[in-house]
């Protein structure tokens, strides 16, 4: 990871009616085994009510990590949901 770039390499808003997503793909850095780690952010605000959830290390490869981030996004998923979406696409990943 360069120094002083930003953490945050994707962002996306989405808005559907009163509900509005913004999605953020996260680059840290692993110093032990010297790798980019890949994690998403997520932002569900609606009429009163904000929602956010943060999943950790959801690929060390960023193709993986962007593919994620598109399923996400192309799905207009919210934060309440985030965890089980991330827990089935690593289910799917160690079966490839």
């Amino acid at each position: 990871m360069e120094p002083y770039a930003s953490s945050i390499i994707l962002t996306k808003r989405r808005k559907e009616g009163d509900v509005r997503n913004c999605f953020r793909l996260v680059r840290t850095f692993d110093s032990f085994c010297e790798a980019d780690v890949f994690s998403v952010f997520l932002t569900t605000e609606s009429e009163g009510a904000c929602e956010e959830d943060f999943v950790y290390d959801i690929s060390r490869d960023l193709g993986e990590a962007k593919s994620f981030f598109d399923l996400l996004c192309r799905n207009d998923a919210s934060a309440v949901h985030l965890r089980e979406i991330a827990e089935d696409f690593i289910a799917d990943c160690r079966e490839a």
